[in-house]
């Protein structure tokens, strides 16, 4: 079965097992040498685990205010639970079309 591609490059599509080869060795080494990544460019673990208890330590800080704001929506303004998850939905989306 073949199809055609709105992108370029692959207009032909094979959808069969059959067609498909294993890489070359020569392909394999071409593959390794085009990944080297500078040694300087490497963000260290623990800089990464500082990063992600900076981000935990964040979201703990909004937790209690997205909470609340459960609360008083679905309590407080009678909304039903739905709604309220529709509201934010479509206001989180809205909010990022900058």
């Amino acid at each position: 079965m073949v199809l055609s591609s709105p992108i370029r490059g692959l207009d032909e599509v094979r959808l069969t097992p059959a067609t498909r080869t294993t890489p070359r060795v020569e392909d394999k080494v071409a593959m390794s040498e085009q990944r080297t990544v500078d040694p300087s460019q490497v963000i260290p673990f623990v800089e990464k685990f500082g990063y992600a208890l900076g981000d935990f330590a964040s979201n703990l800080f909004w937790m209690p205010f997205i909470l609340f704001g459960n609360f008083f929506y679905t309590d407080v303004f009678g909304i039903s639970a739905t709604a309220v998850g529709y509201m934010l939905l479509v206001t989180r989306n809205l909010g990022h079309g900058d």
